[in-house]
């Protein structure tokens, strides 16, 4: 064990970091070394830098929870470990190739159920799919797409003979990319010098690459290509990942009444006008997209949008109808799909209730590195030159008792890809995003948004500029602002007063 690596893992499981006779694995003896290098102070400190971070960019209240007193949303704090996961470069390409192999089953499947339901005639399905599972959207039989996704996320653990797992496939509205994207970031300014030195493969291509695919379904020949973020607004629980991945890669945050269905077209409401949309990258899950089609409560979607996509109109990324994919129906045929669609094998099985999850080392302030299990999300992007899978991603440490669908704690891990290099599957070009026109296309809301916030400026500057005015009357004396019969008082109260507005 690296000498000064504080750590004793679980008997008799698989450990990322240590193996059963306690020497330190490849992948990571670096990371080891520089930790170890660092005393318990200044993991503690950088744990700290972490926090306030995460605060900064808003993501310091990043996990919504239903109150089970009221039901509400409520948001508790979210963590960065400074301690990674690391995966070596080999071990995350066959965890990638697997990954991409889901991703290509998946667009078959979505293919096969909304077109000619082989899977259906062959038994891999069943027939009541429609009645096992209220995921199947009925209108979006028949209707031709680009591609049913563009954006695949997969959820897998290490179970405790060191092999890997799915828990389940997201391919509604995916979350978690701006996720390990904000968290990476964080962790490049904290350990600095770690995720350098241990040659961690970068995650900085994940925008352009996705803007690229999203770019890639617009109809040929179409003059405006305009791709837009579709938001669930400020309370949906992944509000702060979908502003920044729009703002990473350059594009409109534009909630449901920021866009409008006419002519079987999508338009945004800019201040001068009308403008067209021609790709949504929706971040409002298939049951919150169109009242029109599925009853929900709240008012996150637009109407008639999928009646729109059906027209050719616009390009729902994912396209509306993805979601069956997660449900357990599909999941559990999804083996045999990829047989008869494929014709093969699933590389990666599915983790059954019961298996013994592998641990990785944990920073805890109190008693120093402690085994912790984690359920790790990987992302595939899909455009025209095939399945990209980000070099990373974001993990989730589960409790005792934990479903690794379902964590409960409130920990996040950066994942490290480390080695000499990113590999061939993880390499993709940087195109430089066009920058969103905060002119004349500047959404309605967003203008009225800013005004009103542009005023209240004005009235805090104001309200500032009095209060230093009079403590420095009060510094000089008491006598300054009591004297004159309480004037200068009322005065100074009114000033306040109109400067608030009120």
């Amino acid at each position: 064990m690296t000498e000064g690596w504080q750590y004793r893992p679980a008997d008799g499981r698989f450990d990322e970091a240590v193996t059963p006779d306690g020497a330190v694995r490849p992948a990571w003896r670096r990371v080891a070394g520089l930790l170890a290098a660092g005393h318990h102070g200044a993991l503690l400190e950088r744990q700290r830098q972490a926090d306030r971070m995460l605060d900064a960019e808003g993501a310091g209240q990043l996990v919504h929870d239903l109150s089970g007193a009221t039901g509400a949303p409520e948001s508790t704090p979210w963590r960065l470990d400074p301690v990674p996961l690391v995966l070596g470069e080999e071990e995350f390409d066959r965890l990638a190739a697997a990954v991409e192999q889901r991703s290509r089953a998946i667009e078959a499947v979505l293919a096969d159920l909304h077109g000619p339901r082989r899977l259906v005639r062959e038994g891999v399905v069943p027939a009541g799919t429609r009645a096992a599972t209220s995921a199947l959207r009925m209108s979006a039989i028949g209707q031709s797409v680009p591609r049913w996704l563009v954006h695949h996320a997969v959820d897998v653990v290490r179970v405790a003979d060191g092999s890997w797992r799915v828990v389940g496939d997201l391919t509604d509205a995916p979350t978690g990319l701006g996720y390990a994207l904000l968290n990476r970031s964080v962790m490049a300014r904290v350990m600095a010098d770690p995720l350098r030195e241990s040659a961690t493969a970068s995650l900085v291509q994940a925008p352009a690459v996705l803007r690229r695919a999203l770019a890639a379904l617009a109809s040929e020949g179409r003059a405006d290509r305009r791709t837009v973020v579709l938001s669930g607004g400020p309370d949906h629980p992944s509000y702060v990942e979908q502003s920044y991945l729009a703002v990473q890669m350059g594009l409109h945050l534009a909630e449901g009444a920021d866009l409008v269905v006419r002519q079987h077209r999508l338009w945004l409401r800019a201040l001068d006008a009308l403008e067209t949309i021609a790709v949504v990258y929706r971040r409002v899950e298939d049951r919150g997209l169109d009242p029109h089609e599925v009853r929900a409560a709240g008012a996150q979607g637009v109407p008639a949008i999928t009646w729109a996509a059906r027209a050719g109109g616009v390009v729902l990324a994912n396209a509306f109808g993805s979601g069956v994919a997660e449900s357990d129906v599909v999941g559990a045929g999804l083996p045999d799909a990829a047989r008869l669609l494929l014709g093969e094998e699933l590389a990666l099985p599915a983790w059954r209730l019961g298996d013994e999850l592998a641990t990785t080392p944990l920073f805890d302030a109190a008693a120093g590195f402690v085994p912790c299990r984690v359920v790790v999300r990987l992302h595939a992007l899909i455009g025209p030159q095939g399945v990209w899978v980000l070099p990373g991603g974001a993990g989730r440490v589960l409790r005792d008792g934990d479903h690794p669908a379902a964590p409960t704690a409130l920990r996040a891990k950066d994942v490290w890809v480390t080695g000499a290099g990113p590999s061939t599957r993880t390499r993709a070009p940087i195109v430089v995003p066009p920058q969103v026109d905060f002119g004349g296309s500047v959404p309605k809301r967003v203008a009225d948004s800013l005004y009103w916030t542009g005023r209240a400026a004005e009235r805090a500057e104001v309200a500032a500029r009095a209060a230093r005015v009079v403590g420095g009357q009060l510094a000089q004396g008491p006598d300054r602002v009591a004297g004159a019969g309480g004037a200068r008082v009322r005065g100074a109260a009114a000033h306040q007063r109109a400067a608030q507005g009120v």
